[in-house]
């Protein structure tokens, strides 16, 4: 049973979650546990395309920021890359919307079913929790350097911050073909609409302090909380940028300033790093803890479909038009090859998720001739925090 989702084939409305899916923080995982997540990304990066990426967004055409410019697919990457470049292409409408948090939450559910049902993983999604690794963040536990079950540490500082320790071995295809990178970069330094901010200390910004001002946000403010995890000044993207690499969006040498990265430190390329995968994990977390406060937190759910960096004051997560808790979630995969689905029984109110899924948890009911066809697509259109019961007919 995982986290977010039963997919249930051929049984009735009224099953209940039976078995839920505890995540784990990294260092609670035993060496062995660690090894077999490592050995299952790793497997993932060498999978070949399954052919169902379709990405959804011309961002030439009708994005056209800098920082929304990507390359094109590349046809000779991997079941990794599709999933990568899934992030790429919906950079716009998933972050500084009221998307941000949603997404990342089923992304993070997508990827890790990438690994159980490509590379047999066993396990369950960990997470990190930075916060306690802030004051001293360069020689935390977590950039444990063993050969089999660690992370590794910082990159190569004479071969493109090359990765070069630990067990994870991936290549690339994003923005252009070149190995995992990771740079420790302690400083925060930003232009913000026109405004140099500089030399901020990226680890006072993912405190425990910070985290405890973020869990305090007003109640029933979404708003206001995502603003407080997502600002440009803040630890969302402090995490990305202390680890910088590929999960601060630091173009490959020989690809900055060109086409297939134009910009550095742009958040589209980001989840090349599986630490963004853990990263993303305690963000969720952080969600969770904030929900489970109190009902008003868990009904809180706002935010507009359109990303607007330049009035961050008036819409920190996204202009009009409004999102609601019905609203599909985007996703960057085509199902043309498979049978039609339809929805044969919705509730008339949907529900956000609240972490882990209750027997009151709405539930769509979806009709399919071969559900093998749908279990193989990894990133089905669903709708938030519903409960997918798919039947066949």
């Amino acid at each position: 049973m995982s986290t977010l989702f039963q997919v249930a084939f051929g049984t009735s409305l009224s099953q209940t979650c039976t078995s839920i899916e505890v995540r784990k923080e990294w260092r609670n995982l035993t060496a062995t546990e660690r090894k077999a997540w490592i050995d299952a990304t790793n497997c993932l990066s060498t999978r070949p395309r399954s052919g169902k990426l379709d990405p959804p967004l011309n961002t030439a055409r009708d994005y056209p920021s800098i920082l929304n410019q990507i390359a094109p697919v590349n046809e000779n990457s991997s079941y990794y890359d599709d999933l990568v470049y899934a992030h790429m292409n919906l950079n716009p409408i998933i972050h500084f919307t009221g998307l941000f948090f949603p997404w990342h939450r089923l992304y993070l559910h997508e990827w890790t079913n990438a690994l159980r049902s490509e590379c047999g993983y066993k396990g369950v999604a960990p997470y990190w929790i930075w916060e306690k690794d802030s004051a001293d963040f360069a020689n935390s536990n977590i950039w444990d350097t063993d050969p089999d079950s660690g992370l590794g540490a910082f990159g190569d500082p004479d071969d493109d911050y090359t990765l070069k320790t630990g067990g994870l071995n991936i290549t690339l295809a994003y923005p252009i073909a070149h190995k995992l990178r990771r740079q420790y970069t302690p400083l925060l330094s930003l232009q913000l609409d026109g405004t140099s901010l500089t030399n901020i200390s990226a680890k006072s910004l993912f405190s425990q302090a910070e985290v405890d001002v973020l869990l305090a946000q007003p109640e029933g403010n979404f708003t206001a909380f995502q603003d407080y995890m997502e600002r440009f000044v803040g630890m969302h993207t402090a995490i990305h940028y202390i680890i910088g690499g590929d999960l601060g969006g630091r173009c490959p040498k020989g690809s900055s300033n060109t086409s297939a990265c134009p910009i550095e430190g742009a958040p589209t390329f980001s989840a090349n790093e599986p630490m963004f995968h853990l990263h993303h994990g305690n963000v969720d977390r952080l969600w969770w803890l904030w929900q489970e406060k109190c009902d008003k937190n868990k009904a809180a759910f706002h935010g507009g479909s359109i990303q607007n960096i330049s009035s961050m004051a008036a819409y920190p997560n996204g202009q009009p038009p409004w999102l609601n808790k019905t609203t599909p979630i985007p996703t960057a995969v085509s199902c043309h090859n498979s049978s039609p689905i339809k929805v044969i029984k919705a509730p008339p109110k949907l529900a956000l998720i609240h972490y882990l899924p209750s027997p009151q948890t709405p539930k769509l009911e979806y009709e399919a001739a071969n559900p093998r066809d749908y279990s193989s697509c990894y990133f089905i259109s669903r709708y938030y925090g519903i409960v997918v019961l798919l039947r066949t007919r």
